[in-house]
């Protein structure tokens, strides 16, 4: 993960988001164990179901991909085309989203011949495959068919890359501040949401990336210009602990608006804190970097393995006690394997041929 630096014209990783995202795939990873195996912890923390929804750290994931798009405003003002700009990403998301989609579909019908019944009463279908490895699952124009439906937040994402693209264009014609438009998506996003539009590119997914990513992008220039010192992390890690104690045991007083708490206040916050020297110098491991690059693949993975598990519990005779923190975290960890080689196997070679193709266009 990288995030210009305009003021030295030095890119380097930093750990410390690849440390944001690391956790935030494995909480829900953890969100949706318990939702699709339908489990409930009586004791400790309910990563469905619970106070807190933790469909919401998505948003971070928002955030952070507005965050890396950053650099690519200046790329965009000196002359970078929409297809080499559109492509380069859907080049490198199309082989994982295309091979997730048809492993998902196949599992499915593996499903239902073992069960003889279906997957939470889904069907395979051909154009819902077509559409889920374009990335134009949800909130586009088309209703969300269901394929491997984490990705949704891949549907938007790519949606805002789109209007990221142009909007930035429009701004370098009209000479205008492009983050004014940033602005004005931000805000409607937030309105989509609290008056239930539902149209095309105007609905309930869509504009949670619109106010989260656009978001990102005014949070990625603030960090440009700004050094976290040590009065930012202390005010950073004061509002994490607040927020979280107020939404341990006052959530009622938090529910109204919680999507923006955590949008706009308690993501930038953990940015923030880990952004500073003394927990970025902690982070600092090649260890973190890796398993960051591999978050994705196994972010993808994490919904067709719940099939191959109830295959394998049908299949094998398997006793598993699923309803169990330590089934869950080795589920998790099972996840991080299988996107460990799909990233060696699969991301990273296309990745390199994608910047090779694109270098000759």
């Amino acid at each position: 993960m990288v995030l210009k630096n305009s003021i030295n014209n030095i890119r380097e990783r930093d750990y410390s988001f690849d440390f944001i995202k690391i956790i935030a795939t494995i909480f829900i990873i953890f969100y949706h164990y318990q939702q699709v195996l339908g489990i409930y912890f009586e004791n400790g923390i309910n990563f469905f179901n619970g106070k807190f929804y933790f469909g919401y750290v998505v948003e971070l994931f928002f955030v952070l991909s507005g965050l890396f798009m950053y650099s690519y405003i200046e790329k965009i003002q000196k002359g970078v085309t929409f297809p080499k700009f559109y492509l380069k990403r859907l080049g490198r998301l199309f082989p994982l989203l295309t091979v997730g989609a048809i492993s998902y579909e196949i599992l499915q019908v593996i499903y239902q011949h073992v069960y003889q019944s279906s997957w939470f009463g889904t069907t395979t279908t051909f154009w819902g495959t077509i559409i889920s490895a374009f990335g134009i699952q949800d909130g586009w124009a088309l209703p969300n068919p269901c394929v491997n439906n984490p990705t949704w937040y891949i549907s938007v994402l790519m949606l805002c890359y789109v209007i990221f693209y142009f909007l930035v264009y429009i701004a370098k014609r009209l000479d205008l501040k492009v983050q004014y438009l940033f602005v004005f998506m931000i805000f409607l996003g937030m309105g989509i949401n609290t008056y239930g539009i539902n149209l095309p590119f105007l609905n309930a997914s869509s504009c949670r990336g619109y106010y989260a990513f656009f978001f990102g992008l005014l949070l990625a220039e603030f960090l440009e210009k700004h050094d976290v010192g040590k009065v930012d992390a202390i005010i950073s890690a004061i509002m994490i602990m607040v927020i979280t104690l107020l939404i341990i045991f006052k959530y009622d007083f938090m529910a109204l608006g919680i999507n923006y708490i955590m949008t706009f206040i308690y993501y930038p916050a953990l940015i923030l804190l880990c952004r500073s020297k003394s927990v970025s110098k902690i982070l600092n491991r090649k260890i973190i970097g890796k398993l960051g690059r591999i978050s994705f693949d196994s972010f993808i993975w994490h919904v067709p393995l719940f099939l191959v598990m109830y295959i394998c519990i049908k299949v094998f005779n398997w006793n598993l006690k699923l309803d169990s923190y330590v089934i869950m975290i080795c589920y998790a960890a099972f996840c991080y394997i299988v996107g460990t080689i799909s990233y060696y196997i699969i991301e990273r070679p296309t990745a390199k041929l994608v910047d090779k193709k694109l270098k000759e266009i």
